[in-house]
């Protein structure tokens, strides 16, 4: 067994050897073919491998479905709190999904990475316009469709149009500029499709 365990580390040591002479011969005959080029080293990575680094397909696919599943644990949660009963908020058939929560993470995550390095105010700002212009685009979009209101802030101050109001809109800002804060949530945003359905 020593016997072996020896040829073997003086078998290593001949072939280390053997690497390097090779190694230097062509070194030096791409040297004399080539006097102009210099030996460089590669260069050093400097990047460092940081885990899901950027913005694609995928990712922004996999921010719906997490959206979608929490927004509609929550919308459920919250009624429960404020009505006194369990009732489902699932915009699908199957599964405790919400369509308008996770449509929401997803689309502001994708329009807002392009300005990640910005200043939280600016952020936000556009969070806050963003989040209104989404809540009034699907009230406007479930009025013209199924002829219903789902939502109505017209009693609150600072509304527009009964559709959003101002707490709502500082609520989407702050959410949209917390980099802390991975999912939506909205208090005030009621299911559209489970309701139609």
């Amino acid at each position: 067994m020593e016997l072996q365990a020896i040829s073997i580390e003086q078998l290593d040591k001949v072939s280390d050897r053997l690497t390097l002479w090779i190694t230097d011969w062509i070194e030096r005959r791409i040297q004399k073919a080539y006097p102009k080029v210099r030996k460089t080293q590669a260069a050093e990575k400097t990047e460092e491998n940081v885990f899901a680094q950027g913005c694609d397909f995928y990712k922004l696919l996999l921010l719906f479905v997490i959206g979608a599943f929490l927004g509609d644990i929550v919308e459920t949660v919250f009624c429960r709190i404020t009505m006194g009963y369990w009732m489902s908020r699932s915009s699908l058939v199957w599964g405790p999904f919400s369509i308008v929560w996770g449509l929401a993470l997803a689309l502001v995550t994708w329009f807002l990475y392009k300005y990640k390095d910005r200043s939280e105010s600016f952020l936000f700002l556009t969070g806050t316009f963003l989040g209104g212009a989404y809540e009034y685009l699907c009230s406007v979009f479930t009025e013209i469709f199924f002829g219903k209101v789902f939502w109505d802030y017209s009693k609150l101050p600072f509304n527009l149009g009964g559709i959003i109001q101002k707490q709502s809109l500082h609520i989407n800002g702050f959410r949209k500029s917390d980099r802390r804060l991975p999912v939506v949530y909205h208090d005030h945003w009621y299911s559209v499709w489970k309701t139609v359905l």
